[in-house]
Formats: structure tokens, sequence, C-alpha cells
């Protein structure tokens, strides 16, 4: 019995032990006591979490804006395409305004001859004290005028000898004459993609043969090398009475006539001195050749 008063009593003091820690832990848990550092105060969760909002919203904002420079970039980009597109155009059209430029100084030079032709004019109506300047103006015009004539008709040649066609129709008749002047050009050799533009003139019903052909040429070059080569139309039978001959204004003609007459006459004085010697035109001036007795070039020269 005294062994279990004894265990009793210890049990009693054990469990009182327990009790007494049991209100120490309740007491330290109590609201009054401070909060453990694992937890956040209410306070300071608020105010985290509007900081986090504020956040939010800055990355949005952010995001915008760098949308907005994108787009502004894209836009940039794009005008400095255009730019790029107008500059070019405008360099390509300072080319072709210097090279116009160029052009109309080189043109220059024939027109400053005839500018001292039309002030010799013009001095020799002064020399006569006519006191008329309307006259010293006519002149001048007169002389801008035939050089621009000249300009415009560099591009053309005249055909004689082309017979007429046997069609009936508007149609057939230009049709045949353009063959025609397609085969003549083809047996000298020339490329006839340098035709432009083939026209017939109405005939002349004073005058007992074809009317020519009007021919415009694609380039102001192409004059020259076709007239050269003309030459070479005698050696065909089917081209032997065909004439190919420069567009000329009613200045030119006078004069060409005028130098026509002259060589004729140098030619007759040589021939009634029986000499072998004969003058053809060359630009402005007569140049003499040896006629050969067996090739009648004396005869050919009359054209």
């Amino acid at each position: 019995m005294e062994n279990n008063l004894e265990n009793t009593s210890q049990h009693s003091v054990i469990v009182t032990q327990i009790s007494e820690t049991s209100k120490r832990c309740r007491t330290n848990t109590s609201p009054s006591s401070p909060l453990d550092g694992r937890f956040v105060s209410l306070a300071d969760f608020s105010t985290w979490k509007a900081k986090l909002l504020i956040l939010e919203t800055l990355l949005k904002s952010k995001d915008t804006t760098i949308a907005d420079l994108t787009n502004q970039v894209s836009q940039l980009t794009i005008r400095i395409g255009n730019l790029e597109n107008e500059l070019k155009v405008a360099n390509d059209k300072t080319m072709d305004l210097e090279t116009q430029v160029e052009k109309q100084r080189q043109e220059q030079t024939p027109l400053r001859s005839w500018i001292s032709v039309a002030s010799q004019a013009v001095a020799q109506i002064e020399g006569k004290k006519v006191d008329r300047p309307q006259e010293q103006i006519e002149v001048l015009n007169s002389v801008v005028c035939e050089q621009k004539e000249r300009e415009r008709r560099k591009k053309y040649i005249i055909v004689f000898g082309v017979p007429m066609s046997s069609k009936t129709t508007q149609e057939g008749q230009v049709a045949d004459d353009k063959g025609f002047i397609e085969r003549a050009f083809k047996a000298i050799k020339i490329d006839v993609k340098k035709i432009k533009n083939i026209r017939r003139f109405k005939p002349n019903p004073n005058l007992n043969r074809p009317p020519p052909i009007l021919i415009q040429l694609n380039g102001d070059s192409d004059r020259p090398f076709i007239l050269r080569a003309a030459k070479e139309l005698r050696k065909f039978s089917e081209y032997s009475g065909i004439y190919i001959n420069p567009d000329l204004t009613e200045a030119e003609r006078i004069l060409d006539r005028k130098r026509r007459e002259d060589r004729f006459n140098l030619n007759q004085q040589e021939r009634s001195r029986s000499t072998s010697t004969r003058y053809f035109i060359s630009g402005d001036r007569f140049r003499r050749f040896t006629v050969e007795p067996s090739c009648g070039a004396d005869s050919q020269m009359h054209h």
C-alpha cells in the first residue's frame, strides 16, 4: 500500500506540472502577445498589395509606351523609304535637266552662226542708213524661225520616184508604199526600224510623175547615214530611179537650187574645154573629181 501511495503522489505532481506548462503555452499565444516573425500584419499586407498594383500599372504603361514607340519606328522607316524614293526621282530629274541643258547648249552653236548672219544683214541695213528698226527685228525673227524649222526637219527625208500603187483603197496604197520603202532600205542595208512614219504627198495634177513620199525617222542622227547609203540605190535596177533627199526648208531649197545651178555651170565650162574634171557639191563647197571616160559618172552628177 505504501508503494501505491507513493505512485499516486508522483502522478499528481506530474499532472500538476503539465497543467502549468499548458497555462504558460496558452498565456504566450494570447492576442496581446507579439506576432511571430513568420507572419505579416494586416497593415503591411495592404501596403505591399497597393505597391504591387502600382507596379502592375507601371508595367502596363511601359508595354503601351513600347508598342507606341515600335509603331512610330515603323512609320519612320516607311517615311525614310518614301524620302529615298523621292530623292532618287529628284536625282533622275536633275540628270535629265542637265542632259537637256547640254543639248540646248550644243544646239545654240549653229544658232550663234545664224545670229552672226543676221547681224551682218542688220549691219548692211544700217550701212544703207535705213531708219527702220522694224526691218532689223524681222530679219532676226526670220533667222530664228528658220533655225527652228531646220531643227524640226532633221528627222525627215523625202523619197522621189516611188511608183504609185494600183490598189483602190487608201490602206492598200499605204501598205504598198511601206513595203516598197522597206525593200529599198534593206537593199542598201538600212535598218527599217529607223522608220517611224511614212506618208505620200498629194499628187499634183500639173505634174506627170508620182508624188514623193515623206519619211519620218526615229532619230536626228539617222538622216546623214541614210543619205550616204542612198547612193547605192543606183546599183539596183529596181531602184535606179529612186532618189532620197533631206527634207529642206524653203530657204534651204533656194540655196540648194543655187548650188546645183552653179555646179552645172562649172561642169559645162569643163565640158566646153573637153576636160575630165567635174565638180560635185560637198556641204557648202564644190569639190573636183576626175571622170573616167567609160563610167558614165558625168551623167549621174546631173541628178
